[in-house]
C-alpha cells in the first residue's frame, strides 16, 4: 500500500485488520456484531466464492436488500477483487429496477428473500443476469432452480486472501439517481471517488469535536449510527467508513423513532445523519418514552440538508443537546462539495451551504455555463475528484449531455454565491415555482412561515392552478396542541413576503412523506394534495 494507486479499500482495510483484528465493525440493530477479523475471513471466502461462479475483475455484481451485515461483506468483497458492486434501490417501482438491473448489465445479483418473488417475476427480462445469490431471511424460503445460497457460496468457498490487481482508479460501484422523474441514472465511480466522499466527510463533519472530547485518535474509533439505506450515497459513504478508518457502525434497517433513541442509548452512538422530519417523528413520541433514553453520547450530528431552517436548527440543536451540527452539500454525481457549521448559518442565513471543500469548485452559472456575477441567481455547477467516471451517466448518452459540460456537473440545484465567497441555496430548478408571471423559490417563504409560534413544520411547493400556473401552496404540521387555521398562515405571511409568494392555498396537515433518506418527499406531497 506504499503507493497512492494501492491505496485501495482492501488495503486500507488490511491495515486495520492487523491493528485491530478484535474490534468490532459492524452491529445490526438486533446486537448481532461482527469483528475485524471475522469480516475479513467472511469477505475472503465470498469473493472466493463469486469468482468460482465465472465472475472477475470488472465485472458487474447487483446487490438488493435492505441496511444489513452483509451488505459490507459485499462491498468489502467486491473491492477486494475489482468487481463493480451496483446498488440497487429496493424501494423504487418495479419498473425502475428492472431498468436498473437490465442498465447495469450485472451478471450476478445478491438479494434477501423478501424479494425473491419480484426477481422470478423479471427473470426472463434479465438475460445477462446468471447468478441469483439469496440471502434466506426466512427459513421456508422455497428452493428454486438455479438459487444460490449465500451462506452456503461462504461457507464451501476458501478463507485464502486473493492477491488482485485492483487500483484506486478502477471502477468500483454503480449508484442511481433516485430517479422521481423518468428512469434513474447510473453513477458509474471509481475507487478513489468513493473514497473521496467517504473520507472528505469524515474530516468535513464534526467528528474531530466527537474524538476530541472521547480523548480518541482523530477521526477514529468513533461509533456511527447508520440511517440512510446503504444503497444512497450518505449510506454507503458510512459502510465504507470503518474499512478506512476504525470505526463502528450500527445499521438501522429503516428508521424508526423509538429504535432510534434506543439504538443511541444502547450501543452509546457518538455520531449519526438526522434530518428534521425525523426529528419531528421522534419528538412525537410520548414523553415518558422520549426520557427514557440517554441521547448524551451523541456528539456530533450531520444534516445533509440542501437548506436547514433556523427553528429546525435550534430545535435539532436543542434535542441533542450534547452535540454539534454541521450540513453538507453533496450528490450522487460528485460527493461532498461544500460543508458548512452551525455557527456559520447562525451568522449568515439558513440556506447557507458553505464554502467549497478543498478538492472541489463551485461555481454559479448562466444557461451558456458562464461564471455569473456575485448575488446572482443561477444553475450550480460543480467539479470534485467524486465526478463519474468519463464524466458521463453509465450508458445514457441524453442525460449526460444534459448533467455534464467541460468536466463540471450540473444536476438541477439553484443558488447565488455572496461576496464572501459562501454558496447559498435557491432551490431545485423544478421546485421553483412559476406564479402569475414570477418565479418564487420556496425556501424564503418556509423561513418565514416556519417563525410563527404555532407552526411545527412547513414545506412549499407550486400546485396547478388555471389562473396562477402555479398557485404558491403551504402545507403546514402545527405544534402538538395548537389549533391552527389557513387565514392565519396567509395572514402571518402579509408584509413579510411579496404579495404573490403569499400562499394561496394552505393545507394543515399531521404529516409529511419523508423519502428513503428522511428527507421531506416535495414531489410525493404535490400528489397527495392533487387528490384532495
Amino acid at each position: 500500500m506504499y503507493s497512492l494507486e494501492k491505496m485501495t479499500i482492501g488495503n486500507l482495510f488490511k491495515r486495520n485488520l492487523r491493528l485491530f483484528p478484535e474490534k468490532t465493525i459492524q452491529v445490526l440493530e438486533d446486537g448481532k456484531r461482527q469483528t475485524y477479523r471475522e469480516i475479513d475471513e467472511r469477505t475472503n471466502r465470498l469473493a472466493n466464492g463469486l469468482l468460482s461462479l465465472g465472475l472477475r475483475k470488472g465485472d458487474h455484481v447487483a446487490i438488493m436488500a435492505m441496511n444489513c451485515l452483509e451488505y459490507m461483506e459485499y462491498q468489502l468483497a467486491t473491492a477486494k477483487i475489482g468487481i463493480v458492486s451496483v446498488l440497487i434501490n429496493h424501494l423504487a417501482p418495479k419498473d425502475r429496477i428492472l431498468y436498473m438491473l437490465e442498465n447495469s448489465d450485472s451478471k450476478a445479483i445478491i438479494f434477501e428473500s423478501r424479494y425473491l418473488n419480484s426477481l422470478l417475476a423479471y427473470r426472463e427480462n434479465l438475460l445477462k443476469l446468471k447468478n441469483y445469490i439469496i440471502i434466506r431471511r426466512e427459513q421456508e424460503t422455497k428452493n428454486i432452480k438455479d438459487l444460490i445460497d449465500y451462506e452456503y457460496l461462504i461457507e464451501k468457498s476458501p478463507d485464502t486472501e486473493i492477491n488482485a490487481d485492483v487500483n484506486i482508479y478502477d471502477p468500483n460501484s454503480i449508484i442511481f439517481t433516485t430517479g422521481t422523474t423518468g428512469h434513474p441514472k447510473a453513477v458509474r465511480k471509481s475507487m478513489a471517488a468513493d473514497l473521496y466522499h467517504s473520507i472528505g466527510s469524515v474530516i468535513y463533519y464534526p467528528n474531530y469535536d466527537a474524538t476530541f472530547k472521547l480523548g480518541l485518535p482523530a477521526y477514529t474509533h468513533l461509533v456511527s449510527l447508520l440511517v440512510p439505506p446503504q444503497f444512497h450515497l450518505g449510506g454507503q459513504a458510512v459502510t465504507l467508513r470503518p474499512l478506512i478508518l476504525p470505526g463502528t457502525i450500527v445499521l438501522m434497517s429503516t428508521f424508526d423513532p423509538e429504535n432510534f433513541l434506543r439504538l443511541i442509548d444502547r450501543e452509546k452512538i457518538n455520531t449519526s445523519w438526522v434530518q428534521p422530519a425525523m426529528l419531528y417523528k421522534i419528538k412525537n413520541l410520548p414523553d415518558e418514552i422520549i426520557t427514557k433514553y440517554d441521547r448524551s453520547s451523541l456528539i456530533t450530528i450531520i444534516c445533509g440538508s440542501t437548506s436547514l431552517k433556523e427553528k429546525e436548527r435550534k430545535a435539532l440543536e436543542s434535542f441533542f443537546f450534547n452535540a454539534r451540527l454541521g450540513s453538507c452539500y453533496a450528490a450522487t454525481e460528485f460527493g461532498i462539495v461544500s460543508y458548512v457549521t452551525s455557527e456559520e448559518l447562525t451568522a449568515t442565513r439558513p440556506e447557507n451551504l458553505g464554502l467549497p471543500v478543498f478538492s472541489a469548485d463551485i461555481k454559479i452559472a448562466g444557461k451558456d455555463g458562464a461564471e455569473l456575477p456575485r448575488n446572482e441567481i443561477g444553475e450550480i455547477w460543480v467539479r470534485s475528484p467524486a465526478l463519474p467516471i468519463n464524466c458521463e451517466y453509465y450508458k445514457d448518452e441524453e442525460s449526460t449531455e444534459k448533467g455534464f459540460k467541460d468536466g463540471w456537473a450540473i444536476v438541477g440545484d439553484m443558488g447565488w454565491q455572496d461576496e464572501k465567497g459562501y454558496i447559498y441555496y435557491y432551490g431545485r430548478s423544478d421546485d421553483i415555482i412559476m406564479t402569475g408571471g414570477e418565479k418564487v423559490s420556496p425556501l424564503s417563504i418556509e423561513e418565514v412561515i416556519q417563525q410563527n409560534q404555532k407552526v411545527d413544520t412547513v414545506v412549499v411547493i407550486g400546485m396547478p392552478d388555471e389562473k396562477w400556473q402555479e398557485a404558491v401552496t403551504a402545507a403546514v404540521i402545527p405544534i402538538k396542541g395548537t389549533n391552527l387555521s389557513q387565514q392565519e398562515i396567509m395572514d402571518f405571511c402579509r408584509g413579510k413576503v411579496a404579495n404573490y409568494e403569499i400562499p394561496k392555498k394552505v393545507y394543515i396537515v399531521n404529516e409529511l412523506p419523508i423519502g428513503p433518506t428522511g428527507k421531506l418527499d416535495r414531489k410525493a406531497l404535490k400528489k397527495i394534495l392533487l387528490q384532495k
